[in-house]
């Protein structure tokens, strides 16, 4: 019945993991610039392989960056309050000509800052640092910001993985079910 059509339902959550570690970053560029000049040098020289190395450095880079990730969980703060919010930052002229129906540099913080809930403590304030922090990229503020808004304004369609379901679900043939004949009469 239409009583119970929340009674299951729950906030939805979006997780996102962030590097915040520049050094780790620029070190694995530099790392992966070496490696390609390595294996395009190393078969035309009598030296010894240098690429061997340098993958697995960059294999331990990339173990040392999951490692110093951050993870941040933006919940649902309902479709009520988005609207709310989204009405409290209105555009500016820049914002509406790029086809924003809020504002740009406001609302991106306290959209995060109503609805972030990992890490504890999250705050609009601790958003506006991160946002004016001369050591975080776009990329970075942006997929934060793209996991905020998944959890808010995102797909409430049931998503489906081709692949997925080809691993868990592996086509069943049953060849009483399959089988032909060539009289009409079976």
């Amino acid at each position: 019945s239409f009583g119970s059509v929340l009674a299951g339902a729950t906030a939805v959550r979006r997780s996102v993991r962030v590097c915040f570690n520049g050094q780790l970053l620029g070190e694995l560029d530099a790392l992966n610039v070496e490696l390609t000049r390595a294996r395009l040098t190393d078969p035309q020289t009598t030296a010894p392989d240098e690429a061997p190395g340098i993958a697995k450095r960059i294999v331990e880079l990339e173990d040392e960056m999951r490692d110093a990730e951050v993870e941040f969980v933006f919940e649902s703060v309902g479709a009520v309050a988005w609207r709310n919010l989204v009405a409290a930052h209105p555009p500016k002229d820049d914002d509406k000509k790029a086809g924003r129906d809020y504002n740009g540099k406001t609302f991106p913080v306290a959209a995060m800052g109503a609805s972030c809930v990992v890490p504890e403590g999250a705050s609009a304030e601790g958003f506006q640092e991160i946002a004016d922090s001369p050591l975080v990229m776009d990329s970075q503020w942006d997929k934060l910001f793209s996991a905020c808004l998944a959890a808010n304004a995102g797909s409430a369609d049931v998503p489906f993985s081709a692949a997925a379901w080809s691993i868990a679900r592996p086509t069943e043939t049953n060849s009483e079910s399959h089988e032909t004949t060539d009289s009409p009469e079976a």
